[in-house]
């Protein structure tokens, strides 16, 4: 047998191996993309459950009349690169017979909420209590049309710190809270951040 030959039966051999272990690579890359995808919707909804859980929890705990699981998303961007973000509720408790805020707070434009949401930025615990009723604003409007009087908003965080949402336990009452009912919330605000 010649060099030729060898080289020839060799590369043939490559050929070979090459078609049948490359179809097992992209069948393989293609059953994991398939197992990721599956795995996402059920991992949105193993999130949604927990966040749920915290949220009812919150409710009974703080003996609040609604508690409020708000999420940031990126929104829209403007032609010059700025990002408007947006706010969500991702899970929301009630006392029955409230109506739920959750199916028309999607995808609000964040400027909504403009001065709750810079008074949380500049708080130094990452907490906040207002009494709404005092305040005369498109946000207090806004409370009072789902009776709410009393508000802790508090900073969900992720693992590392970034600011990804809140949590706002509300009262249909002017209420004081103590330190710890606030240092309760602070806490299911980390397991809320948590959820992966």
């Amino acid at each position: 047998m010649t060099k030729l030959e060898i080289l020839d039966r060799l590369l043939r051999l490559i050929e070979i191996v090459s078609a049948c272990y490359g179809s097992l690579l992209v069948k393989g890359y293609l059953d994991k993309r398939r197992e990721r995808k599956t795995d996402t919707v059920s991992k949105d909804i193993d999130r949604k459950r927990q966040a749920q859980e915290v949220a009812e929890r919150m409710l009974y705990e703080l003996e609040a009349s609604r508690v409020v699981f708000w999420l940031f998303s990126n929104g829209d961007t403007t032609l010059n690169g700025y990002h408007l973000k947006k706010l969500s509720v991702f899970a929301e408790a009630n006392h029955p017979g409230q109506e739920m805020m959750s199916p028309y707070f999607q995808l609000v434009p964040s400027k909504q909420f403009e001065r709750a949401l810079m008074q949380l930025h500049d708080a130094s615990d990452d907490y906040l209590v207002t009494q709404e009723s005092s305040l005369t604003d498109s946000l207090s409007a806004l409370a009072d049309q789902y009776n709410i009087d009393t508000i802790l908003r508090v900073k969900v965080r992720t693992d590392t710190g970034r600011w990804v949402g809140m949590v706002s336990v509300c009262y249909s009452d002017n209420r004081e809270l103590t330190e710890g009912q606030i240092a309760f919330a602070k806490m299911q605000a980390a397991i809320l951040g948590s959820i992966k």
